[in-house]
């Protein structure tokens, strides 16, 4: 499945994918399991490292957005970090989807 459906964002060019090699991630839950096409795979971060910062508030931040991580070791990385409830909520909705339609 596409993130950019998934997310409920602006679908980019499929063209930007490269489909000699990919690379997924694996969003799962109680009751579903979904691997959707990423560009790279930065690094997985265990909890409790880094540093939050709460989202702004703007009118233009994604309502799926809870916050920012950045490392003191990785300054020049900042992680999107989404709200566990509302990605459950959304995959939810598309899970009945059928697989042309994703």
């Amino acid at each position: 499945m596409r993130l950019s459906r998934v997310l409920d964002l602006p679908d980019r060019d499929a063209a930007e994918v490269d489909s000699a090699s990919m690379t997924a991630l694996v969003l799962r839950t109680n009751t579903l399991l979904l691997g959707v096409r990423i560009r790279k795979m930065e690094m997985v971060v265990p909890g409790g490292r880094g540093l939050y910062a709460p989202p702004e508030g703007s009118a233009g931040e994604h309502p799926m957005v809870a916050g920012f991580l950045t490392l003191p070791e990785r300054p020049e990385l900042t992680i999107t970090l989404l709200h566990p409830e509302a990605l459950t909520a959304r995959l939810n909705l598309l899970r009945y989807l059928e697989s042309e339609d994703s």
